[in-house]
């Protein structure tokens, strides 16, 4: 048995594909050994052309004639033999972005300002996903070693969706006072 990795070409730039659950299919082979040893993976890679594509669900069934092997080498398995995919529209937004705050503030102090540089970002993804937000939330701002005023890079929280930022970071300013 050998893990092969699948790929996707031809993706309509206007879709997205959204549950890419593998990156792989196992194959299982039949052959000399010697033969077997020297099969590279990326050789026998499953790519899947979605040229064409329409919005919705697309199935691709793998039989052993989907692959390749070296002469001498029969496929005698695929697991999974059915791969499929949920294509979506692609959604483009600009959404402001929200600062979250890591930690309360030390007792005695409070929080007076806070502010994200830019404002707004383009956010990319899945329409279902992208047209369900109204802001961006950036990765927690910890407090800690923090006094007056502190000014830091902090990158986006995507919530592991798929959605991607233009930009991917702010600058963050926040004001911590007694």
């Amino acid at each position: 048995a050998i893990e092969v990795p699948v790929e996707f070409r031809n993706i309509p730039s206007d879709l997205m594909v959204t549950n890419p659950s593998f990156d792989q299919v196992e194959v299982r082979m039949m052959g000399p050994p010697a033969v077997l040893s020297t099969i590279d993976s990326d050789r026998l890679k499953v790519t899947l052309d979605l040229e064409g594509a329409r919005p919705g669900t697309s199935t691709f069934r793998l039989t052993p004639d989907f692959f390749s092997p070296p002469r001498g080498v029969r496929v005698t398995r695929v697991s999974p033999s059915v791969i499929t995919l949920k294509l979506e529209a692609v959604a483009v937004r600009s959404l402001p972005v929200k600062v979250r705050v890591g930690e309360k503030p030390p007792f005695g102090y409070k929080i007076t300002a806070v502010e994200a540089s830019p404002e707004m970002v383009k956010v990319q993804g899945a329409a279902s996903e992208v047209n369900r937000m109204s802001s961006v939330d950036t990765l927690p701002f910890e407090l800690e070693g923090t006094q007056g005023k502190t000014t830091r890079e902090v990158r986006l929280d995507s919530g592991g969706k798929g959605i991607s930022f233009s930009p991917d970071r702010v600058t963050v300013s926040l004001v911590l006072e007694e």
